[in-house]
């Protein structure tokens, strides 16, 4: 049985077409690779607000900071 070879737009298809050509191509790996990152980036982010010690965040609080607007007086070293 011989194997009949494909053309690349017969193997994509008419309904991704426009991934072979320039500008859109590259948008879609840009997209693609954004939201695989994405992931990363928010965990670190999430581990990164867990390591900040209780006693910063609690003299914020008593300093008037609510909620995310504690944060930043926690994080400048004042």
């Amino acid at each position: 049985m011989s194997r009949r070879r494909i053309s690349a737009e017969q193997a994509v298809g008419r309904r991704h077409a426009f991934l072979q050509e320039a500008p859109h191509n590259t948008i879609a790996m840009l997209l693609v690779w954004t939201w695989q990152q994405l992931g990363v980036n928010t965990l670190l982010f999430a581990v990164g607000l867990q390591s900040i010690p209780k006693e910063p965040i609690e003299a914020a609080r008593l300093d008037g900071g609510v909620g995310m607007a504690a944060l930043p007086a926690t994080s400048s070293g004042r």
